[in-house]
């Protein structure tokens, strides 16, 4: 019985330091919120189906992360942007 596994790849804008930093930040993010929702999911299919039924929250949270880190690069870095 071979085990499937699903992996969620993240990019990067660049190699940038600072785009890394929060390529790592957005990957903490959904790690947090989904896995008290695929802590009990045995198969493939049904994390896919778990993943995309909370796609449209993920994608919020994803986006007020990137703002918050564009204002507070603004503030501390200006000339970075």
């Amino acid at each position: 019985n071979k085990q499937e596994y699903l992996r969620i790849h993240i990019r990067a804008n660049s190699n940038t330091e600072i785009d890394q930093n929060i390529k790592y930040q957005i990957k903490d993010v959904m790690v947090e919120f989904l896995t008290p929702y695929l802590c009990n999911v045995k198969s493939k299919e049904k994390a896919v189906e778990v993943i995309k039924s909370y796609s449209n929250i993920l994608k919020s949270k994803c986006l007020n992360l990137l703002k918050i880190s564009i204002i507070l690069l603004t503030v501390s870095s200006p000339n970075l942007l």
